[in-house]
């Protein structure tokens, strides 16, 4: 398990608990928000469910990460709501807007790699990609051959592999399955 993706299950248990406190000044200061007893147990089931897919998510699993990744989506539609809360109370507002922070963080902790490639930002090296269990994207640097083809330039590759490993970004588990597909493309 990637230190990176425990976390962003943190930053999610942090959110859930923001939003108790959330939930509770929404009841009090939006008058469109009716907090009884069936209103509070669904909140409180939404929020296990979160917690568990948190849990998930911090285990590696890519079908909680997407899972995540598409609820986060739905929820930038609520972005009126923060600022309707600041109309109610500025307490209100600033844990809104708080939790809504997090959440848009994890979301961007969990896809870091692939915002800083499609941004430029990964430094512009001619490379490769490749994946470990679906869920990490790493950036592999690659070498030319006297023929022009692509072949992967071993030290370099574990060079990257050992930083991502060092960071946190790899399981030994990760590492060690990376560093054999390299050793075997190499030979």
């Amino acid at each position: 398990m990637s230190e990176k993706l425990k976390q962003v299950a943190a930053l999610i248990y942090l959110s859930l608990g923001l939003g108790i406190p959330n939930m509770i000044l929404a009841s009090k200061y939006n008058s469109s928000v009716s907090m009884g007893v069936p209103e509070a147990i669904f909140a409180l089931v939404i929020m296990g469910l979160m917690a568990g897919l948190a849990y998930q998510i911090g285990k590696g699993k890519n079908w909680a990460i997407w899972t995540y990744t598409v609820l986060s989506i739905l929820g930038v539609l609520s972005i009126g709501q923060v600022g309707d809360a600041f109309k109610g109370n500025f307490f209100y507002g600033l844990l809104s807007l708080s939790q809504f922070g997090v959440q848009y963080f994890a979301l961007y902790l969990i896809h870091e790699q692939k915002i800083k490639t499609i941004l430029g930002l990964d430094g512009g090296n001619t490379t490769q990609q490749s994946t470990v269990d679906n869920v990490t994207a790493i950036k592999i640097p690659t070498a030319l051959n006297t023929q022009g083809n692509p072949r992967p330039n071993v030290s370099s590759d574990l060079s990257k592999l050992h930083e991502l490993l060092k960071s946190g970004a790899l399981t030994q588990e990760e590492f060690d399955a990376e560093k054999k597909k390299i050793l075997n493309r190499a030979a």
